[in-house]
């Protein structure tokens, strides 16, 4: 049933219902997490991560995929931890990135 909601909320963010993609996986993560499903656990994160970088949030993204990282590091899935490992390489910068304009902005006005 977990997959199903992580799959629903693909659908919705691709359409672009970003409202109801983040109720969907979160009602997906609170069952993955209650049945200890690992997998589909770490998979919401992921649609949640995906989530908050379409709304910029890079932050709240990074904090998902350390979460999902720490999961496919205990199921022992090497590939999804190196995936999750390059995107919070890819995130942190882009973070550093909107921070130091941000700061110039700041300094500008």
């Amino acid at each position: 049933m977990q997959e199903v909601y992580r799959l629903l909320g693909d659908i919705y963010l691709r359409l672009g219902r970003k409202q109801e993609a983040e109720e969907t996986y979160q009602q997906g993560l609170l069952l993955a997490e209650s049945e200890n499903n690992l997998s589909e656990t770490a998979a919401a994160q992921v649609g949640l991560a995906h989530l908050a970088v379409s709304e910029g949030n890079f932050s709240e993204a990074i904090r998902l995929l350390e979460k999902a990282r720490e999961a496919y590091q205990l199921m022992e899935d090497d590939k999804q931890f190196d995936l999750m490992q390059g995107w919070l390489i890819e995130l942190s910068k882009r973070l550093k990135s909107e921070e130091r304009r941000t700061t110039e902005l700041r300094t500008f006005f």
